[in-house]
């Protein structure tokens, strides 16, 4: 029978009512003339069975919302009779929140020249903790965009401002409700409201290293990232004695006309073997190309001290010639020191087994031994990816384990040993647990190369002439994808205390496209406080699958990368890869996405294997860039599965369009975690874009907090905050 009466009900309201209206208008009188009230011209009957209607909770949403459609077209003189039901009804808890919301929209329209009494309902549900969250949050964004006759209202009734001024410093209250609350009240209060400001419930006032909350979550100390950890800035200045490759007796050719690859690299390696200096190229073209087919680079840095530097992006660029580059690079910074990798220890030295089980965020380490271990030295802390430690960490996979994927690996700087307590202080924090059951061991390798850098220039590649880019091609030799496979501008690899600055990819002018390079551009590849700053990298050649058409690639520790920008034919901008990058930082970053609309780019993204406890900062994600920090499955030759744990994502601002590879777009989100099990902190957001795509209550270690309220975020950069704590820690804080 109810069935059937909603069914009469809904038609009569969507259609009977609306023909007995237009009958009744056309009976002798002209829809010009008529002005009369709209219930009277029922004898009544119109008015009661609306009223009716509505009053009867038995009736269905629907048709009691047709209803409020029909009630929030009626004249000043029948408000007097619907007004006082709709107070009635928003006063009942007993409503549905949604129905409530929507008599409240209604009653605001036909309160607009008398409120009769809704200010104050409307300033007891705002006060009611009992109230529900939807329909306290639906009064403060109403009450924020009604008249200014109903706002007077409000303001008028006893404490309004006062507890609305609470309710927006209450940090016991949701965010939302309290920044909706102070949005509230800069509408109704007469005076200036200082702005709204609030702080993340992870990072309170009094943070300090090692914080966590009732619960045990807690942030990661970022500060340490980038050249000195921070505690030094990028030289102003290049190092003497400073080298002008165009004279004697190196010669190079600035014109581009002739190769000048073994006149830079005679400069490098003696200006490197000399002690350290400057290579300066000035303003020009620079021809260059691997010297032989066994050179993995056009040109190789191999000493400390030495720096790269032009006259500028747009004046000095570095050209490639050679299309020929799979797995290559134009530059590589690297040490020639054999055991500088942090895979194995040096040769004819001990591996010292961790003790325990040692929860991040530590620096003190227990060992079973420290014999042959000194303050000073440059050590590794790694463990195995076992059975259980695929168990202990939801989202990876079986696969890791049986396929010898490396677990967490720490380069880090003994700066104290006890012998009597068998432990070792290292100088940054561990950024994932460490445990004996893993095998977690402590080893030393050969040293990195340090205070090197490359600045003030453009590189550009020679784009290759063939077919064949196909996603796998990649794998198919003879296809052009093949021939580019892996190819990168820069490499800083087993670098500590070094920097790449000013450079940005450029479209050489032999290129029939608009390709810089022919796959990537920057890698940190085991490489530790390594800066990237002021860069711009963009246009790919190849952007298939197998590692390809990368802006910025992370795999190191505690490496920094900011204000930077990229885009346009890339298929990451910024990319997080294994267990061996951690602790990184991205800073005033731009991923300008794809800006032709030619390329239906993917996103950054954390990429593959745990890439756990990275921060990016301020990062903005414009036209069709997103953030994906997804659950990646069982993509990648061992399933790419968990990409990330313990990472934060904060004051992240998007504008446009979210796009992804398929080129679905009407999104609104700007970071995906879709099936993400890893612990993820998104600590407000701003722009046009503020959401979270694939949020999931049962997934409960994605922690959203200040959905578009980042503008008023305290502080506004977690790096900056947590850098002047620590080398400020008592001016500020």
């Amino acid at each position: 029978m109810m069935l059937k009466r909603c069914f009469f009900m809904t038609a009569f309201m969507l259609g009977v009512l609306p023909a007995m209206i237009s009958f009744s208008l056309a009976g002798g009188e002209s829809a010009d003339e008529y002005d009369k009230p709209l219930f009277p011209k029922f004898d009544g009957q119109g008015e009661r069975i609306l009223l009716d209607i509505l009053k009867d909770t038995e009736d269905s949403d629907e048709v009691r919302l047709a209803t409020l459609d029909i009630l929030g077209e009626s004249t000043e003189a029948e408000r007097e009779k619907v007004l006082p039901l709709l107070l009635d009804i928003l006063e009942d808890t007993g409503e549905t929140d949604d129905f409530r919301l929507e008599v409240l929209n209604t009653a605001i329209t036909l309160s607009v020249s008398s409120e009769k009494g809704l200010a104050p309902i409307l300033v007891n549900i705002i006060r009611d903790e009992e109230e529900s969250y939807d329909v306290r949050m639906g009064v403060l964004k109403e009450l924020k965009n009604a008249g200014a006759q109903l706002q007077e209202r409000v303001a008028e009734e006893k404490n309004a401002t006062d507890d609305l001024s609470t309710m927006a410093r209450d940090s016991d209250l949701r965010l939302s409700l309290r920044a909706a609350a102070h949005g509230a009240l800069e509408a109704i209060s007469p005076e200036p409201v200082d702005e709204f400001k609030w702080r993340s419930r992870y990072y309170p006032e009094d943070w300090e290293p090692g914080y966590s909350d009732e619960e045990g979550r807690f942030l990661h100390d970022f500060s340490y990232a980038g050249y000195h950890k921070g505690e030094k800035p990028l030289p102003d200045s290049p190092p003497e004695p400073v080298v002008d490759v165009t004279e004697s007796p190196y010669n190079a050719d600035p014109s581009g006309e002739n190769d000048s690859t073994e006149a830079i690299q005679n400069a490098l390696d003696t200006v490197g073997e000399d002690g350290g200096g400057t290579v300066y190229l000035p303003e020009g073209t620079y021809r260059v190309n691997p010297p032989g087919d066994e050179a993995m680079e056009s040109l190789l840095i191999q000493h400390s001290g030495v720096v790269l530097r032009g006259d500028g992006p747009g004046k000095t660029h570095i050209y490639n010639s050679d299309p020929q580059m799979r797995s290559k690079s134009v530059i590589r910074v690297q040490s020639p020191e054999d055991g500088a990798g942090w895979r194995e220890p040096l040769p004819d030295t001990e591996l010292i087994s961790i003790v325990g089980t040692v929860e991040a965020p530590a620096t003190e380490i227990p060992m079973e031994d420290v014999e042959g271990v000194k303050a000073g030295q440059w050590v590794i802390l790694t463990h195995d990816v076992t059975e259980e430690f695929v168990d202990d960490n939801p989202g990876a996979h079986e696969d890791w384990a049986s396929d010898g994927i490396r677990g967490f690996t720490f380069y880090r700087r003994v700066t104290e040993l006890c012998e009597d307590e068998r432990t070792v202080t290292v100088d940054i924090p561990i950024r994932f647990d460490l445990k004996s059951r893993d095998n977690a061991r402590l080893y030393r390798i050969g040293p990195h190369i340090e205070e090197v850098g490359i600045e003030n220039l453009s590189i550009g590649m020679q784009e290759h002439p063939g077919s064949g880019f196909s996603h796998r091609d990649y794998g198919n030799e003879g296809t052009a994808a093949y021939e580019v496979h892996g190819a990168f501008l820069i490499i800083m690899q087993n670098v500590v205390n070094g920097w790449v600055r000013r450079v940005h990819s450029y479209c050489p002018p032999t290129n029939r496209g608009p390709h810089h390079m022919l796959s990537n551009g920057i890698m940190m590849l085991q490489s530790r406080n390594v800066t990237i700053s002021e860069c711009d990298l963009r246009h790919a050649q190849y952007r298939g699958w197998g590692g390809n058409g990368y802006g910025y690639e992370i795999r190191g520790n505690d490496c920094l990368i900011q204000d930077c920008a990229g885009g346009d034919d890339l298929r990451y901008v910024y990319d997080f890869k294994t267990m061996e990058s951690t602790g990184n930082v991205i800073h005033r970053c731009k991923d300008e996405g794809n800006t032709s609309g030619a390329w239906k780019r993917g996103s950054s993204d954390f990429h593959m294997h745990l890439s756990a406890s990275n921060l990016i900062d301020n990062l903005e994600l414009l036209n069709d860039a997103w953030f994906n920090a997804a659950h990646r499955g069982l993509s990648g030759t061992t399933p790419h599965a968990l990409t990330t744990d313990q990472s934060v994502f904060w004051n992240t601002r998007g504008m446009g369009v979210a796009r992804d590879t398929r080129g679905m777009g009407g999104e609104e989100y700007l970071i995906n975690v879709r099936d993400q099990s890893g612990r993820t902190f998104i600590i407000g957001t701003r722009g046009e874009r503020t959401g979270v795509r694939g949020l999931n209550p049962e997934h409960r270690g994605i922690y959203f907090e200040g959905e578009g309220l980042g503008d008023n975020l305290r502080p506004q950069s977690l790096y900056e905050d947590q850098l002047e704590r620590r080398i400020q820690p008592h001016e500020n804080h």
